[in-house]
């Protein structure tokens, strides 16, 4: 049996399992669906295998095992078993052996001889009616790509340069999820993505090769956003604990050491509270934020494209001059029992630095409102008083404190500015 041979039997196959399902009372949607992206899939396949310069055969083994696949799917349709069971097995042997075949010459190497280095065959391109596609192997390092190529004095359709587009993408996203540390699992998804773009602008069927493109996308979202997911979460998790436990030492130094010489480090201990609950707050926030992921979340889980290390420090300091305006009460907070004086408290401390943490969206947001209107103060005309500040009315945003600035005409000397206005912003609170 050659590899031609291979995918007809396997494209049999897969072809009884959809149309058992379809006759159903109750036919599974998405099981035909996956059935219908697996076919279309291996039409591509048949078609770049025709114009292989030497088409592969396929080992003995292999054979032994795709028969055998086979027979268990055909049993579990006799059986009438569950479209969930004729999925998984129709999957079994969908998934058998490799494409593009590796060893083509089908021949084990000799034990005693050095293995010859794997050689890729050669597809010629695929040419449609609007567009020619073909790949490019990889060299020094570089990832393989898929080309496109408009056929001369032709237009093509919005539909086919979308589906170039999103093809392009996926594997943009592709490389930066695989390529190069994980070369096996990206030459899995290229193969398919190449096979697809092949069968779909190469020969002209656009439709089903957008269906079969999000069938893609959707089984590589189920496969690796758990991996990558978790492995930002540890990533996050081990800087937060580093520079957590860099904030807790300085924080026990400052209440319990000898600090005679600068005596403002015991003074302003809680400062370094705060951060050690703004890196625990940053940590829990990307869970709470980022529940489920799309298949563009896999390549970039941050809009903001910041590292792990250089996030939490971004929020640190951001924490820093919320801290700074409470602590000079430039802003002053109050709602139930809590209040925003935190100097005092390590545990009020610690709270108001979890809450900038898990806020890290919103932060720069606030933080740089407050620095907007204290510039606009700033900014006040010579001889006249410049008010600057909103209120905060219920159940909406919370209030800032109106400032006054009083500047003489000579601009050297200002006068004695007014007493500070304490603005209490008070949450699920009746007025008085």
């Amino acid at each position: 049996m050659d590899e031609i041979g291979k995918i007809r039997l396997k494209y049999e196959a897969l072809v009884k399992a959809r149309d058992y399902l379809r006759n159903q009372t109750t036919p599974d949607q998405g099981a035909i669906q996956n059935l219908n992206a697996n076919l279309f899939e291996l039409r591509g396949r048949q078609a770049a295998a025709t114009q292989m310069k030497q088409i592969p055969v396929v080992a003995a083994e292999e054979e032994r095992q795709l028969t055998l696949a086979i027979q268990a799917l055909n049993q579990s349709i006799d059986a009438k078993a569950s479209a969930a069971d004729i999925l998984d097995r129709a999957k079994t042997a969908f998934n058998l052996s490799p494409w593009p075949p590796q060893d083509y010459e089908g021949a084990p190497p000799d034990n005693k001889q050095k293995p010859e280095p794997v050689v890729r065959p050669r597809m010629k391109a695929t040419i449609g009616k609007y567009y020619a596609v073909d790949t490019s192997e990889g060299k020094s390092g570089t990832a393989p790509n898929i080309l496109f190529y408009l056929v001369p004095q032709t237009s093509a359709p919005d539909e086919y340069s979308a589906l170039q587009i999103d093809i392009e993408h996926t594997l943009t996203v592709l490389k930066v999820l695989f390529f190069p540390k994980q070369t096996v699992r990206f030459e899995e998804y290229f193969s398919r993505l190449s096979d697809l773009a092949r069968a779909s602008l190469g020969q002209d069927q656009v439709r089903l090769g957008r269906l079969a493109l999000l069938a893609l996308q959707s089984e590589i979202v189920s496969r690796e956003a758990g991996p990558v997911k978790n492995g930002y979460i540890r990533r996050l998790g081990r800087w937060a604990l580093l520079f957590g436990v860099i904030a807790t030492a300085a924080y026990l130094y400052c209440r319990y050491g000898d600090t005679r010489a600068v005596p403002e480090l015991h003074r302003f201990r809680e400062f370094l509270s705060m951060l050690a609950g703004s890196f625990l707050g940053t940590w829990l926030s990307f869970s709470i934020r980022r529940v489920e992921l799309s298949f563009d979340d896999l390549a970039r889980l941050e809009q903001d494209l910041l590292d792990p290390s250089i996030r939490l420090l971004f929020v640190a300091g951001l924490t820093v001059v919320v801290g700074l305006l409470l602590a000079t009460k430039a802003v002053v907070i109050t709602f139930g029992g809590f209040n925003s004086a935190f100097l005092d408290s390590g545990l009020a401390a610690v709270l108001i630095g979890c809450l900038c943490g898990i806020g890290e969206m919103g932060l720069p947001t606030a933080v740089g409102q407050r620095a907007s209107e204290f510039v606009a103060v700033l900014g006040g005309a010579r001889g006249s008083t410049t008010q600057a500040g909103s209120t905060a009315s219920k159940g909406g945003a919370p209030g800032t404190a109106a400032a006054d600035t009083h500047v003489d005409e000579s601009g050297t000397q200002p006068k004695e500015p007014d007493k500070p206005k304490e603005v209490k912003t008070t949450a699920a609170a009746d007025p008085q």
